[in-house]
């Protein structure tokens, strides 16, 4: 069993691994400095991350200074994850000292799928896995009402072609009414993109999607399952049997 600064981990590690498979896919860039990380694909902003700050203290207005000039030059990402293990404790203050804002907290929340039993009692929808790039187009549209975010499907179709991820959706009525997509890595399962049209939330749809996620993940031999929750989230993955282990926490830079 994983102790709670090894979910903490794992939890962040996931999204991370996520965003260098976006670079890496879509000839982007990952680039390892000395006191951090980062990963840039030309598709989707949101997996444009600087990551993996373990920054001295002495050292860490000097190596901010430096991140802030790339960035302003275009050769850094704007957007960081902060997580409670990145180090040093008070690396955040100096973030807002700079022009950093926390623009996004989530809950990062992991289930032991050994614990996990899939369970339907209510058969309010058909789950199946999208395979075409129309049924992925479908895919997307619900994505960008749920999460009321333009996407750029070029870098999902790229996704759909990947041995280690698969794209869900629940079909009511033979339309899709809620996504899910699965990363898998490491025997880590990642939930992301779990979201229901607005006029079929509170139905359950969103819940059964992630348990059917959930089950294929254990059938795969995966360990854990992890994800980033909204506030809105929080209590449907609770009542699933994840628990919480750490907030991620998103910063952007604004230029002045």
């Amino acid at each position: 069993m994983c102790k709670i600064n090894d979910f903490a981990l794992i939890i962040e590690k996931n999204l991370i691994n996520l965003c260098i498979k976006a670079a890496n896919i879509s000839c982007g860039e990952v680039v390892k400095q000395a006191y951090y990380s980062w990963a840039k694909n030309s598709y989707f902003e949101g997996y444009n991350k600087v990551f993996d700050m373990n920054i001295p203290l002495a050292d860490i207005k000097e190596v901010f200074m430096l991140l802030r000039k790339n960035i302003e030059l275009e050769i850094a990402p704007k957007h960081l994850l902060i997580n409670s293990y990145n180090q040093p404790i008070i690396l955040e203050d100096y973030l807002k000292s700079l022009n950093f804002d926390m623009f996004y907290q989530q809950s990062g929340m992991a289930i032991d799928l050994a614990s996990f039993k899939f369970e339907n009692n209510d058969n309010i929808g058909e789950i199946r896995t999208i395979k075409s790039a129309n049924e992925l187009e479908e895919w997307i549209l619900i994505t960008e009402e749920a999460f009321r975010k333009k996407r750029n499907s070029h870098m999902y179709k790229m996704f759909l072609n990947e041995n280690d991820i698969r794209f869900y959706g629940c079909y009511y009525k033979d339309k899709i009414v809620a996504t899910l997509m699965l990363y898998i890595k490491d025997a880590i399962a990642g939930i992301h993109l779990v979201g229901t049209a607005n006029e079929f939330r509170g139905k359950g749809f969103g819940t059964l999607i992630t348990k059917t996620a959930l089950r294929d993940a254990k059938d795969l031999g995966c360990k854990y399952s992890v994800l980033q929750a909204s506030d809105m989230g929080r209590n449907v993955y609770n009542s699933i049997g994840f628990k919480e282990y750490c907030k991620i926490r998103h910063w952007e830079y604004n230029k002045l």
